[in-house]
């Protein structure tokens, strides 16, 4: 069955670019194979017939058996989807349920082609989640082994060498003048309006229009964005298990118009041959082995000053490489030459009214060093989902991603300028971030407003008594809740924490129930709508990869949050509070943080806003800025009662051990006591909705 499972769509069967063109001149005399290694900063020989390099061969042959793990895996674990974080309302459960449990036609969508399929009875090839693993090819083994002992004699082939550096190369100089034209107008921000007036002012210059660039530098660098049709409202992606479909199984709405063009599309930037040209490029190329050089000898043990140092990439180094329910012959990192990598994802709203929003997908290299990886120039965008609305199956727009890091976990032919020698290229991503509603989407959790809100522990939400507020909170002690609980007190040095299986058999709990109803009863319980498809990758740990987003943690909620209580307006819920700072003195506070800046080197960071009147204008670096350099001086006697204070000055504290560059076994005991104690302090400096218990103790 699964040999013959073959995508009916091309941009699925094939995910990486050619660099060969169909109109290039004739080639010298070819060596004893064809290859073509796609990357741009090479030019080897052109081509009269398009050629297939290794790295193709080897994604035609596992292609099959990757593209069968994320079609069996997204189509059995997406029979329904809810579309908000919210947790879902009483008695209101049964209509989505049925709603979404129509969206996936088992004919058309589970068996691509239609081809060979024999369904027995009522049988449902979608239960049996557990196992989903174990229905892999047999022949998946087989190939890898026969890749391997081919990619092991083409690597030391001498004419796979002449003929990659053989020629010179066909860029001339008004290509590179074009080059560096266009990267003017990128690095810039120059629009394309302003840019096509150039020609008028510069006339002897030569200059291109806009449009005629684009299509000379795309063309340079043999590299083209695949694009799908997605949803209308971009609920789903037309990719994988929706690929044959004609309506979103969301919106019932078709994606195609009365001419039979995608109505909307979602351009997908390949991840591969952008790795393979990094690594073809000499000088990033030695930037790549910041991880396997520079940090390896310059790590101490008991310290931690990367990710590398983390307990998960360490337990990584131990492991075979996972694909499906097979290992393959190597390690994660076996290669100095392996690829860290981490994936990031949020909402934004393009447009000032925030109708409309859109997320964009990253990839961060850190492979680089760190003061490198998080600029702009070295931020891989693979996508940005266009909106206006959320997703409703994430899922779907990853998975061309998935897909590609499936195969990079297998290994693709790349071209190493530092050795100048082809090698297996592989690439992992071990980390994944975000805001919090973002991470719950692409973990296919509840999100913050559910029962069991947490990704990182099994911590149980309750509800505001009598009120209609349907927010959920979760404070520690439970004891004055009018409400019964299962938990009176949590302990915050000893939670409930969730471990990679436990999440896993709590997923698949979710994916393999009998019915809709009981379906939505476990998601409810455990916070977990399904098996996530980023589970296909071997190198993620759940939730253990997808850490909360310190800005968003804290510059974004906690220190904004804070400052909406010192001054009285959180909500309507702070008067007569004794946290709160008289108006006058508030003020002050305002105009000795403004004048504050005139005095502090540029440096440090943009000019503070007055937290009094503009909390709007603030951005999580200017938050930062003031909550660990300002406002430790100028709130200081500024609170009706001294423990307030000193209660802000404790977070600072360990927001500084947190920043720190080097970080040591003593300082994250001291940090983990300390968060704890802040914690419980916080909880009796704000009294709660319920019968009220103010004071430190």
């Amino acid at each position: 069955m699964w040999r013959h499972m073959k995508a009916k769509d091309s941009r699925l069967q094939e995910p990486r670019v050619t660099g060969a063109q169909a109109d290039a001149t004739p080639p010298p005399p070819a060596p004893s194979f064809e290859f073509d290694p796609s990357l741009p900063l090479l030019d080897p020989p052109a081509a009269s017939e398009p050629l297939q390099s290794p790295g193709d061969v080897r994604a035609e042959a596992s292609g099959r058996s990757v593209g069968d793990i994320l079609l069996t895996l997204h189509t059995q674990t997406h029979r329904t989807t809810d579309d908000s974080d919210e947790e879902d309302p009483e008695g209101a459960l049964e209509g989505d349920a049925v709603e979404a449990a129509d969206t996936i036609n088992i004919e058309t969508d589970d068996f691509r082609d239609g081809e060979g399929v024999d369904m027995e009875g009522d049988t449902d090839p979608r239960e049996g989640v557990v196992s989903d693993w174990d229905v892999l090819a047999e022949e998946f083994i087989v190939e890898a082994e026969e890749l391997s002992q081919f990619e092991h004699s083409l690597l030391h082939t001498h004419d796979s060498l002449v003929f990659l550096c053989s020629g010179e190369s066909s860029i001339t100089k008004h290509d590179l003048d074009t080059l560096h034209l266009f990267a003017w107008k990128i690095r810039n921000n120059l629009t394309a309006l302003a840019f096509d007036e150039t020609p008028f002012i510069f006339p002897e210059a030569g200059v291109q229009n806009f449009a005629k660039m684009q299509s000379h530098v795309q063309s340079l660098s043999r590299f083209r964005p695949m694009e799908f049709a997605c949803c209308i409202n971009s609920y789903i992606c037309y990719a994988g298990p929706y690929a044959d479909l004609d309506e979103c199984p969301k919106c019932t709405m078709s994606h195609l118009d009365r001419f039979g063009r995608a109505r909307r599309k979602f351009s997908y930037m390949p991840l591969i041959p952008r790795l393979r040209a990094l690594m073809s490029n000499r000088t990033y190329a030695t930037r790549l082995q910041y991880r396997a050089d520079e940090h390896a000898k310059s790590s101490v043990p008991g310290t931690t000053t990367d990710i590398f140092d983390g307990l998960h990439y360490r337990s990584l180094l131990e492991e075979r490489v996972v694909v499906g329910d097979r290992r393959l012959p190597h390690n994660y990192f076996s290669d100095h030459r392996d690829v860290t990598l981490g994936f990031a994802t949020d909402g934004f709203a393009p447009f000032k009214k925030r109708k409309h929003t859109a997320w964009i997908l990253l990839i961060f290299n850190y492979n680089l060093p760190p003061d490198q990886r998080f600029q702009k120039d070295n931020i891989l965008c693979v996508g940005i989902i266009p909106g206006p609305k959320k997703p409703w199956d994430a899922d779907s727009f990853i998975y061309p991603l998935v897909r590609e890091l499936l195969e990079l976990a297998v290994g693709v032919s790349a071209y190493d300028s530092l050795s100048r020698n082809l090698f297996a290229l592989h690439a992992y991503v071990i980390a994944g971030f975000g805001d919090i509603p973002a991470v719950s989407m692409i973990m296919r959790m509840k999100g913050h407003n559910g029962l069991c809100p947490c990704r990182m522990c099994g911590i149980q939400g309750i509800r505001i008594p009598n009120s209609r507020n349907k927010t959920h909170y979760v404070p520690l002690c439970r004891r004055n809740h009018p409400a019964p609980t299962d938990v009176v007190q949590y302990h915050p040095e000893n939670l409930p924490l969730r471990s990679h299986d436990s999440f896993m058999a709590q997923a698949k709990l979710v994916e393999s129930a009998s019915t809709e109803i009981q379906r939505e009863e476990l998601a409810k319980a455990y916070g977990i709508k399904g098996v996530p498809l980023l589970s296909a990758l071997g190198s993620l740990r759940f939730p253990q990869s997808f850490p909360y987003d310190f800005m968003h943690l804290i510059w974004e909620n906690l220190i904004p949050n804070l400052v909406l209580f010192w001054s009285g307006r959180y909500k309507g819920m702070d008067e007569g509070q004794p946290y709160v700072v008289e108006p006058q003195l508030w003020q002050a506070v305002g105009t000795a943080s403004v004048g504050a800046t005139k005095t502090i080197p540029s440096s440090f960071g943009a000019p503070i806003p007055n937290p009094t009147k503009e909390c709007f204008a603030f951005t999580s670096s200017t938050w930062s800025m003031w909550s660990l350099f300002i406002a430790p001086t100028v709130l200081r006697h500024r609170f009706p009662e001294e423990h307030y204070y000193n209660h802000f000055c404790s977070l600072v504290n360990i927001l500084n051990l947190c920043l720190q560059f080097e970080i040591n076994e003593e300082d994250f005991d001291k940090i983990k006591s300390g968060i704890c104690t802040w914690v419980v302090d916080y909880e009796q400096c704000v009294p709660p909705l319920f019968p009220k218990n103010r004071g430190l103790t």
